[in-house]
């Protein structure tokens, strides 16, 4: 049993288990993923496996595991969830790295608290949550 999460910057794999031969179009680099790690995939590049914790509630729980993840990739996951829509963030914060885990359940309380301690706040307007610098 395996997660696969595809977004615009990356694709990650985490392997419950099992096990999964991770090997990206074009690339001559193939990594075996084994339950109890994940890896991640940029353009052709596989990162090295790392361990995670396959007993700790996952996106289907309600939880996300950051790790590094930018801004931009984070408001793309949430804007799966359904609920309300989040517009993509500028550039300059979409770059923003988030480390952590955190609960999915209530992204503008999530956001607003990223937004404290990077200079942004999120308001909702009109149905959609938009960035704005913080006042």
């Amino acid at each position: 049993m395996f997660d696969l999460n595809v977004t615009s910057a990356s694709t990650s794999l985490a392997v419950a288990r099992g096990a999964v031969l991770l090997k990206p179009v074009g690339s001559p680099q193939a990594v075996t993923v084994r339950a109890g790690w994940q890896s991640l995939v940029h353009d052709t590049t596989v990162d090295r496996p790392k361990p995670f914790d396959a007993s700790r509630p996952d996106w289907r729980e309600g939880w996300i595991d950051t790790d590094g993840m930018t801004l931009g990739t984070l408001v793309e996951i949430l804007n799966r969830q359904g609920g309300i829509v989040i517009s993509a963030p500028p550039a300059a914060l979409a770059a923003i790295p988030i480390m952590g885990r955190f609960r999915t359940d209530r992204p503008a309380a999530l956001l607003s608290v990223i937004g404290k301690a990077n200079g942004f706040d999120v308001r909702a307007d009109q149905g959609i949550l938009r960035f704005h610098k913080a006042l």
